[in-house]
C-alpha cells in the first residue's frame, strides 16, 4: 500500500486569507491566514483524509498531475504532500503527551511554558513528564493557550 502522495491544490486569496481546494476531491477544502498557513493546513487536511481513507480500506482517488492542471489567472497552484505512516506516527505521540508535544513545537522550555502558563514549576514538569495529566478537556485548553504564544 502507498503511504506517500501528492496532490494538486488550488489557492484562492480572499480578503481574510486564502482558500484552498483538491483537483483531485471537491470534498476536501480547507484555509489558512497566509500561504505559509494554508500549506500547512492542507498537508494536514491531506493526511487526515488520506489516513482515514486508508484506515477504512476506502479508494485512494488517483492524483492529477500538476502539468495537467490550468487553474484561473487569480489562484496560485501548489503541489501538496502527504506521508500517512508519517502522520500516524505523530497522532500517536501528540496523543501520548499533548502538552510536550506543544511546548516542544513552540520552543518553549519547561520555565517558559511554567511561567506562561502560570502555573508552578513542579506541575509543568509533571505535565511534561507525563506522569500527572490534567483532565481531557483541560488539556485541550492547555495545549491551545500554549499553541496561541
Amino acid at each position: 500500500m502507498q503511504m506517500k502522495y501528492s496532490y494538486v491544490a488550488l489557492f484562492d486569496a480572499e480578503d481574510h486569507g486564502f482558500n484552498v481546494t483538491f483537483v483531485d476531491s471537491q470534498d476536501w477544502y480547507t484555509c489558512g491566514d497566509d500561504v505559509k498557513d494554508a500549506v500547512k493546513m492542507a498537508t494536514d487536511l491531506l493526511n487526515m483524509v488520506l489516513t482515514e481513507l486508508e484506515d477504512e480500506g476506502k479508494p485512494i482517488p488517483e492524483p492529477t498531475p500538476i502539468d495537467q492542471v490550468e487553474p484561473d489567472d487569480d489562484k496560485l497552484i501548489r503541489l501538496i504532500h502527504a506521508d500517512t505512516d508519517a502522520y500516524r506516527q505523530l497522532l500517536k505521540e501528540i496523543d501520548g503527551n499533548p502538552i510536550r508535544y506543544a511546548r516542544e513545537q513552540m520552543g518553549m522550555s519547561i520555565k517558559e511554558m511554567s511561567d506562561y502558563l502560570e502555573v508552578p514549576y513542579r506541575t509543568a514538569q509533571e505535565w511534561n513528564s507525563g506522569r500527572i495529566r490534567p483532565p481531557r478537556w483541560c488539556e485541550k485548553l492547555i495545549v491551545d493557550k500554549i499553541w496561541s504564544k
